[in-house]
């Protein structure tokens, strides 16, 4: 039996279907048929799968043995554990290995004043970590802990890290995002070809507010560097008719050029 368990969010909220779905998959589990649960949104976060394993059949491609994984905005936790679950059954399928890192204050929201961070939405302190509670829950992720402001310009230099990958942000906050982003300011020579990122925030904001300002703004900054939207209703699918009230999700794709 594996020793990567799925969160406790994800058992509260997943449906009885899906867990059957899954099950039936182990009976004989192939790339093929992972990718199907996937795209019919019957793995855990759906979203994150969709990003690992379109990562992860790119590095595979260009003969990469491991690659990257950030999320930024933990919380609790049950992302990065349900990323431990997700990476250890994509490694399953397919010959690659993950490093998987999660960024966040530790306190909870920082302080703002910006408008463009939507304050009527998100308050100083919400989504506290337990990081002793947290740590002893994880496998091999990697917690950096503080504000992103500080902790994302030395990333490379203090963690050295395989080909960045995957990015999945949920700081809400605008100013958080930005800052986030700045991940993506160093050589090419650190990430895969594309990046694939995802955004959690994105409902109720504008290109002028929140994450998608923060996004906008990185695309016109950067002449080489674009992020563009790759819509996937990876948990409104219509096969998946008992999940419609999940909200639509994004996953971005970066391209280096």
């Amino acid at each position: 039996m594996s020793q990567y368990k799925m969160s406790r969010q994800s058992k509260q909220f997943g449906s009885y279907k899906n867990c059957f779905h899954r099950l039936f998959y182990r009976l004989k589990p192939s790339l093929e048929k992972y990718e199907q649960l996937v795209l019919k949104g019957r793995v855990l976060r759906p979203h994150y799968a969709y990003a690992l394993l379109s990562a992860a059949k790119e590095a595979v491609l260009l003969g990469y043995q491991k690659i990257s994984v950030v999320e930024f905005g933990c919380a609790g936790g049950s992302g990065l554990i349900d990323l431990e679950y997700i990476s250890h059954e994509i490694s399953q399928v397919l010959d690659i290995q993950f490093e998987i890192f999660g960024f966040d204050t530790g306190g909870g929201m920082p302080t703002s004043t910006d408008y463009r961070d939507l304050l009527y939405m998100w308050s100083e302190g919400e989504y506290k970590m337990d990081k002793g509670k947290l740590q002893k829950k994880l496998h091999h992720a990697n917690l950096v802990i503080g504000d992103v402001k500080d902790t994302v310009p030395s990333f490379f230099n203090k963690f050295n890290p395989a080909h960045l990958g995957v990015i999945l942000i949920d700081v809400d906050y605008y100013t958080s995002t930005k800052n986030c982003l700045k991940i993506l300011d160093h050589d090419s020579s650190l990430y895969m070809p594309r990046v694939f990122v995802y955004l959690d925030d994105t409902f109720g904001t504008s290109k002028f507010t929140g994450e998608l300002l923060a996004v906008n703004e990185y695309n016109q900054s950067n002449e080489k560097r674009k992020i563009s939207i790759q819509s996937l209703l990876a948990e409104k699918n219509v096969l998946n008719v008992e999940e419609l009230d999940f909200f639509r999700k994004e996953v971005l794709s970066l391209a280096l050029l």
